[in-house]
């Protein structure tokens, strides 16, 4: 095509693209292709500059949409593993509950029954504390527990009686069922004077121990009231 042009013509005015100059007024056809051709080049190039740009802004969206997916899902078993926790933890819960209301009830079962138990105890207690005096105020001529018996020449009462036998339950029992620690006989002697006087007379030391403990322990009891 520059065969046909004459060595001598000159060119059009300068044309410019991108702000640069591409044809000038006076060049040769071979300047304008080696123009032409370091601009293509140049072109090219930028053009493949941008695309490795483009290619690593698109590697980097890649990575950030790959972080991304690995956070949300890292979310989501959190989510998971949270709602799993809850209900386990509410699981426990009710199970704790379950079990305080029957320990609860177990040991209000057990007090009930131990306080049956203990007033059961009690009441055969007093049952056979009531009839084993009855008996031996009926056996010895007594019609109360403080109610003496006189004779002639003097008087006597349970307690002192019970004392003189030797017998610590049944002074106990009688001191339960109401019989005056203080009370006197016909001597002017307390129970507990009346085996002291024994005592000194070689009578059984262990049993008179016992007996003096029970009277004194009435005693305080009584004195404390």
């Amino acid at each position: 095509m520059f065969g046909c042009v004459s060595s001598a013509r000159q060119f059009e005015p300068e044309i410019r693209e991108g702000g640069e100059e591409i044809l000038t007024a006076g060049k040769t056809p071979a300047d304008v292709w080696r123009r032409l051709s370091a601009e293509e080049k140049r072109f090219r190039q930028e053009q493949e500059q941008k695309n490795q740009e483009a290619q690593q802004r698109a590697s980097e969206l890649g990575v950030l949409r790959k972080q991304e997916e690995e956070a949300q899902q890292r979310s989501q078993d959190l989510q998971n593993r949270l709602r799993e926790a809850q209900r386990v933890f509410q699981e426990e819960q009710m199970r704790y509950e379950q079990l305080k209301r029957e320990r609860e009830l177990a040991e209000h079962t057990a007090a009930a029954r131990q306080h049956e138990a203990k007033r059961l105890v009690q009441e055969r207690e007093r049952w056979v504390r009531k009839t084993t005096v009855a008996a031996f105020l009926k056996e010895n001529g007594f019609t109360g527990v403080n109610v003496p018996k006189k004779s002639f020449l003097s008087s006597t009462y349970p307690l002192h009686v019970a004392a003189e036998t030797g017998n610590a339950r049944l002074v106990e029992m009688l001191v339960k069922e109401g019989a005056d620690i203080e009370q006197k006989d016909f001597s002017g002697r307390t129970a507990m004077q009346l085996v002291v006087d024994k005592e000194s007379q070689g009578w059984n030391k262990e049993s008179s121990a016992t007996i003096l403990r029970v009277l004194a322990a009435a005693r305080g009891t009584r004195g404390g009231a």
